[in-house]
């Protein structure tokens, strides 16, 4: 039997989830390695921030262009006041 996290609420992930996260943790799709040992200037990775980064303003339902360029912070739409850090 798994174990639940109820710590910060509820937190299961299902086990369909994490075979697929294990699966492609050892191999991204066809390309031989990890996504962890990749350049992060190569094609396949770049995909994969795209759409990452496409998905995080779709499910935040971010209204415009410009509002998430900060990636990858996810704290990336207009800050009221100065910046905050280098």
């Amino acid at each position: 039997m798994r174990k639940r996290n109820f710590c910060a609420g509820p937190a299961v992930i299902s086990e369909e989830v994490l075979s697929e996260v294990r699966d492609e943790l050892l191999e991204w799709g066809d390309s031989g390695m990890s996504i962890m040992e990749m350049s992060h200037r190569s094609k396949i990775y770049d995909g994969v921030a795209t759409e990452a980064k496409q998905d995080f303003i779709d499910i935040l339902k971010v209204p415009g262009p410009g509002l998430a360029l900060a990636w990858p912070w996810p704290l990336a739409w207009p800050w009221p006041g100065p910046w905050p850090g280098p």
